[in-house]
């Protein structure tokens, strides 16, 4: 079995699998709405944990990732379902 690793960069634009949302497996995109929401997306061998905000953005949730105390913003990502296999996933995308 593989280790993951929790230090190399999240590639822009690429999907991850969302593998949880709070401790547990991912239910609906409503998961991912509001304040303070954790999620952990996987991508090959790598594991990041994603802290922040989420709104309902048309089908999809668009979050903004928090960092520090003071919410400072990393990143956006988009979370959506993958139609094909039903699991959630998440890409980085434009804050605008």
């Amino acid at each position: 079995m593989s280790q993951l690793q929790m230090s190399s960069p999240v590639v822009s634009g690429m999907p991850y699998l969302i593998t949880a949302v709070a401790g547990q497996p991912p239910t609906g995109l409503t998961d991912f709405i509001g304040s303070a929401v954790t999620f952990t997306a996987q991508r090959n061998s790598f594991a990041c944990v994603v802290v922040g905000d989420g709104v309902a953005w048309g089908h999809d949730v668009r979050f903004n990732e928090k960092a520090g105390a003071a919410g400072r913003d990393v990143r956006v990502w988009d979370i959506s379902v993958n139609d094909s296999d039903h699991t959630f996933q998440a890409r980085t995308t434009s804050a605008i």
